[in-house]
């Protein structure tokens, strides 16, 4: 007899809660069952068969799900993640995990409590080039000096600025190479620009190891 597909339910359907919906559609055994979002075509995105609810708590608490993917705006996610935690959901969410350290360290104590996975979508860490460059450092002896840059002109956001939307794939890219926490974490502004378009601005992170290894974001 097959076994029963996944379950997933999603909440958000913006722009990166549409990448989701396409990338399930596409998977085998696994189904989009339900979606929480207050989009108006909502329903139209999510196909047949998925339940649509505007309240996030509805599908957290439907008792039917095998997971859940958390794709909001990060000053929601704390409530949202924490909410699947207790209803023992494993959870994969966008970055950053919050907004806050205290609700980060919050979070992670109640999941090492409930043993509930959770899973920041740092989704550059499995980027082929970034895995073929960690494979190759590993061969030429230890790390000297790590800088990085990126970028793009938009889209702008009215929740979190570029240090919270950007800064978040440069600081998991170095973490994971070095393998350690840094020892301390300087941030400035370099740069601001205001168009028609938006604002922009140049946002640089210092991190130093315990070691002397210093990384310019």
């Amino acid at each position: 007899m097959a076994e029963a597909p996944l379950r997933l339910g999603l909440v958000g359907a913006g722009r990166w809660g549409r990448n989701y919906i396409r990338t399930i559609a596409e998977l085998e055994d696994v189904v989009l069952a339900r979606l929480a979002s207050r989009a108006p075509d909502a329903a139209a995105l999510a196909g047949d068969g998925c339940a649509v609810a505007a309240d996030w708590s509805e599908l957290i608490t439907a008792g039917d799900l095998d997971g859940v993917i958390v794709a909001t705006p990060p000053a929601t996610h704390a409530d949202i993640v924490r909410a699947a935690i207790e209803a023992d959901l494993p959870t994969l969410v966008e970055k950053p995990l919050t907004t806050s350290w205290a609700d980060a360290e919050a979070l992670l104590a109640l999941e090492e409590d409930r043993g509930v996975p959770v899973i920041v979508d740092h989704t550059y860490l499995f980027h082929p080039g970034f895995r073929a460059m960690k494979q190759e450092a590993r061969s030429l002896g230890g790390l000297q000096s790590l800088r990085t840059a990126g970028g793009n002109w938009g889209p702008f956001r009215d929740d979190v600025d570029v240090l919270w939307d950007w800064g978040p794939h440069d600081v998991a890219l170095c973490l994971d190479l070095v393998g350690d926490r840094p020892a301390n974490v300087e941030a400035w502004s370099k740069d601001r620009q205001s168009t028609p378009e938006g604002p922009g601005e140049v946002i640089a992170l210092r991190l130093t190891f315990d070691d002397g290894l210093a990384a310019d974001l």
